[in-house]
């Protein structure tokens, strides 16, 4: 037994060894494959080498610029280097398999050579086409030449600031590295300061996340505003900014125009011209100039128009930005002002009284506004006279507005007269309103003072007995008729009154009152007829 053992054991070490020189692994044939991130300028890139699963790697990194070895090999599993100069290089990796016990798999180490480009950072340019400095008018037409000098990197994108809080943006490409941009600056200085304004360009591609460009340039002088050509008419309650308007005034009233040049750096001439419209000529009657410094004129124009007719009103603002400038104007009809007159048709001192007001208001217009002094006022449209009946005693003013039709031109006149002694008579009203909002309307009642005896009757017109009253309080009568017949309401119609009264003048009995005269009679008569309203 002791012999067959050692015989056993020599024939397993024999076949393990030769079967180990006779092969090896297949992966120690594989060329090296190498993934490269985009190289850029300055910027670390990563080389990875594949890796083959059941081995251990180690990559030997050799780098190469124009056939020139760069440093010593790197031994590492992978490599990040960084490359400052843009250009044409070349990486060379072996690879080495190793066991788990770390020896040598391979007999023979495979190579692998690829060549790689790093391209360059972007880097930008700013240039003003125009490098002169002028004399600024606003708004200011500035031209910018804006380039890439890595516009291999397709594309690459930027975003142009122009210092005044505004931007622009686009792509750089490789057919289009120049790119042209214009900006109108509007920014006023009204100083002698130096204005600056700081374009910067920012440029951004797959090689850096944000790269600015600078160009700085300094304004010398300040910069001026082409003036405006703006007229604030105030006129009543009209303040707004009137420009190629229309306004409506009144003859004999002033007008006051202001000028408006905005917010003008500097001295601005300006010039008022006020022309009478006559058919298609334009008539000159009055004009006035105008000084105005950083935006405030020191005059505006005051103006009446005394003739009913149509006017234009032209403001021409001008400084060293623009000799002449578009014209502001103001198309200005004026209106007849009329001439408002009113008087009492026969004098009045005694109360109540029927008082009858005559307008003699030229010339007539549409519209009136009556104010009779007691509280009552009215407008009447296109009437000639007015009739108020006054039931107490005082002092009245009695006040007329004569209103121009669509300008609304508006003339006051008033009168005063004073009643303090009573009438020694019988008033009869022509009409009454059952729905009036006024309490001396609502009911159809004579107004009389110290009667001794009365009687009124109304009838309808087929001489029906609608109603009737002989009370008394305290000489005046007590009751009016309502416009009611047995609890229904009348309709609109004419109506019949009759009234019986003795006056109270002092002699035994009194006076009868012999009545009203009436227009379709020249006699008093102690019946007539009046209107119910609805």
């Amino acid at each position: 037994m002791k012999k067959i053992l050692p015989i056993v054991f020599l024939v397993f070490v024999f076949f393990t060894a030769n079967n180990i020189l006779r092969s090896q692994p297949a992966a120690c044939t594989l060329i090296p494959n190498i993934t490269i991130e985009k190289p850029c300028e300055a910027k670390g890139t990563k080389f990875t080498v594949d890796s083959i699963s059941g081995f251990n790697l180690v990559s030997i990194f050799t780098f190469y610029q124009g056939g020139l070895q760069m440093g010593d090999p790197d031994t590492v599993k992978m490599t990040t280097t960084r490359f400052y100069y843009e250009g044409s290089y070349e990486v060379k990796v072996e690879r080495i398999l190793k066991d788990v016990d770390n020896n040598n798999v391979c007999p023979v180490n495979q190579t692998s050579t690829i060549p790689f480009q790093v391209f360059a950072n972007p880097s930008g340019n700013i240039t003003r086409v125009d490098p002169a400095f002028p004399n600024y008018c606003t708004p200011v037409r500035e031209e910018f030449n804006i380039s890439c000098k890595a516009p291999f990197l397709d594309p690459t994108k930027y975003v142009l600031y122009y210092g005044d809080g505004s931007a622009d943006s686009g792509s750089f490409t490789i057919a289009n590295p120049i790119i042209n941009r214009v900006h109108m600056y509007n920014i006023i200085s009204c100083n002698t300061e130096k204005k600056k304004f700081v374009p910067v360009l920012v440029l951004k591609n797959e090689c850096v996340a944000a790269y600015d460009t600078v160009d700085q340039y300094t304004q010398l002088g300040s910069f001026n505003e082409n003036p405006a050509h703006e007229i604030y008419p105030f006129y009543r309650d009209t303040q707004a900014v009137m420009k190629n308007s229309v306004l409506k005034v009144c003859t004999e009233d002033a007008v006051q125009f202001k000028p408006n040049v905005g917010a003008v750096c500097g001295e601005v001439e300006g010039f008022f011209r006020l022309y009478e419209v006559d058919g298609s000529n334009e008539i000159l009657i009055k004009q006035q100039s105008v000084n105005c410094k950083d935006g405030v004129c020191d005059t505006s124009l005051i103006s009446g128009f005394p003739i009913n007719r149509t006017y234009k009103l032209k403001f021409e603002a001008r400084n060293i930005c623009t000799i002449a400038r578009n014209e502001g104007v103001i198309v200005i009809t004026a209106g007849q002002k009329p001439k408002a007159s009113l008087a009492l048709a026969d004098t009045l001192n005694c109360y109540p009284v029927m008082a009858e007001f005559i307008n003699n208001t030229t010339p007539k217009v549409s519209n009136y506004e009556i104010s009779f002094g007691d509280g009552m006022d009215s407008l009447i449209m296109d009437q000639e006279n007015f009739k108020h009946l006054y039931f107490r005693e005082g002092i009245y003013e009695a006040k007329l507005r004569a209103i121009a039709d669509g300008i609304q031109c508006v003339k006051d006149t008033s009168i005063y007269f004073s009643l303090n002694t009573l009438c020694q008579d019988v008033y009869v009203p022509n009409a009454f309103i059952p729905n009036s909002h006024n309490d001396e309307l609502r009911t159809f009642k004579p107004v009389a003072l110290n009667l001794i005896d009365y009687k009124i009757e109304i009838y309808n017109l087929y001489g029906q007995l609608l109603w009737q009253s002989n009370e008394l309080i305290d000489g005046i009568p007590a009751w009016g008729w309502d416009g009611t017949f047995e609890g229904k309401n009348c309709p609109q119609d004419t109506y019949i009154w009759k009234v019986y009264a003795v006056l109270n003048d002092g002699t035994p009995g009194g006076r009868i009152w012999e009545g009203q005269k009436l227009k379709s009679s020249k006699k008093k008569q102690p019946a007539g007829t009046f209107v119910l309203l609805r």
